[in-house]
């Protein structure tokens, strides 16, 4: 079996976080960290979702995670479940209809990508005028090289 990205779900709870943070920062970029765990078969299931911190930086065209506050609540959060919670990827808002990744975006999700040798998923929301969310799947750039030799 692989677990490669083939599928992702989201509870609820995640899901409504997402809307709940993309609109409460409306207009300006805010993110979020995924936490869950991936099945053998290639399901990526999301069962909680971070806020992105009480000092993040949200601006029209930029956005920071307060890291010290998602690496503080992360271990926190995934504690509380029977399952071991693991870092699945994040997620991130562009004002407008932006539907591409930035080069800040590219060389942050290779970072989360690179600490899960599963790699990671990314996703993009949009509110343009309705709510959507589209997810990416980055394979770990190390394990593809080594698959590649």
């Amino acid at each position: 079996m692989s677990n490669r990205c083939q599928t992702v779900v989201f509870s609820n709870r995640a899901y409504n976080a997402i809307i709940r943070e993309s609109f409460a920062k409306d207009p300006v970029e805010t993110g979020g960290i995924l936490l869950g765990y991936i099945r053998d078969d290639g399901v990526w299931i999301v069962i909680e979702v971070l806020p992105p911190g009480i000092d993040c930086i949200n601006e029209i065209a930029y956005f920071e995670y307060d890291d010290a506050f998602v690496n503080y609540l992360a271990p926190s959060v995934a504690n509380q479940y029977k399952i071991n919670l693991k870092l699945l990827g994040l997620w991130h808002r562009h004002p407008g209809s932006m539907n591409t990744f930035s080069r800040t975006d590219d060389g942050t999700n290779r970072t989360f990508a690179l600490q899960n040798p599963d790699g990671a998923i990314s996703g993009l929301v949009n509110i343009d005028p309705n709510f959507r969310l589209t997810m990416y799947y980055l394979g770990n750039p190390r394990e593809e090289e080594c698959q590649s030799m």
